[in-house]
């Protein structure tokens, strides 16, 4: 900031860019007594800024568990209609399933379904 202000060519109108630009680097920061940066008590979350695009941190990958998987008896809840029994066929994608009941094929949601007992 200093060298902001004591430079003449700063317009009025380029304060406010300068400030957020300032404030943006202080709070994602570090605290070294919290071990985290304020941004990240705040928001649970680190915003991303340029030198985080230029060294971004690289987590593990999530392995992703299917809840149902093939041959699984399960409850479906479809609208207003009454409870259905079915057999997952098997996963389309991580939240849609091809599921059995009575014969009948149907595409559903993971939270249409729940595991039969």
């Amino acid at each position: 900031m200093k060298i902001c202000s004591s430079n003449q060519n700063v317009s009025s109108d380029q304060w406010p860019i300068l400030i957020s630009r300032f404030l943006l680097a202080y709070l994602n920061i570090p605290s070294t007594v919290a071990g985290k940066s304020p941004n990240q008590l705040l928001l649970s979350y680190t915003p991303r800024t340029m030198i985080s695009n230029l060294h971004p941190t690289v987590e593990s990958p999530v392995t992703a568990t299917l809840p149902f998987k093939d041959g699984d008896s399960v409850n479906l809840k479809i609208g207003n209609a009454p409870i259905l029994k079915g057999i997952v066929i098997r996963s389309l994608s991580p939240t849609r399933y091809l599921v059995s009941v009575a014969g009948i094929y149907k595409k559903v949601h993971l939270n249409q379904m729940s595991h039969a007992p």
